[in-house]
């Protein structure tokens, strides 16, 4: 959990996300090798995730 947080943290304002967006995209990086893609319908977060170099599905 404090992984979660803490990239929670550092996407917020690396990809200046609101808040809840920062925690979903946090969390998926502290079990990244379990993630077989990243759902969401945001753009933001989208573009964030796929920075991250997560296969996203939605935008």
């Amino acid at each position: 959990m404090v992984d979660s947080f803490k990239n929670a943290m550092e996407t917020i304002y690396r990809y200046q996300l609101k808040t809840l967006d920062g925690l979903q995209i946090g969390s998926a990086l502290a079990v990244k090798e379990q993630i077989d893609n990243f759902v969401c319908s945001d753009k933001m977060l989208s573009n964030a995730a796929k920075s991250e170099n997560f296969p996203v599905l939605g935008l």
